[in-house]
């Protein structure tokens, strides 16, 4: 965060000493888990003079439940349903073309959308 509309002789940024960042408790992301937040202060310089800055680093980690259940478990289903093609009959070409490219396009919507 960088205030340009004052220089650094007329305005100085800091974080408060005691929880510089709060996070709200209902805020949740299902894909990531927050492990560490760190907060730091800044000097910026550019040809009109120099501004005061904050920056605020978040440490995320990867949700692997989210993942297996969003992502993995249904294309690894999906990948199962195929396989019944190679159960049927060999002359029902329109169920088993109609099962093959259900399925291509399925995943490939899948992957598509995330």
């Amino acid at each position: 965060m960088v205030q340009i509309s004052k220089t650094m002789k007329e305005l100085e940024l800091r974080w408060k000493s005691e929880e510089p960042i709060k996070m709200y408790r209902d805020l949740r992301m299902p894909q990531y888990e927050i492990n560490a937040i760190r907060p730091s202060i800044c000097n910026e310089s550019f040809y009109i003079g120099n501004y005061s800055c904050l920056v605020a680093e978040f440490s995320l980690q990867r949700s692997i439940g989210f993942y297996l259940v969003q992502v993995y478990l249904p294309t690894i289903l999906i990948v199962v349903i195929s396989w019944v093609s190679f159960w049927m009959d060999v002359d029902s070409v329109p169920g088993r073309t109609t099962l093959g490219v259900t399925t291509l396009l399925t995943v490939s919507t899948k992957s598509s959308g995330e």
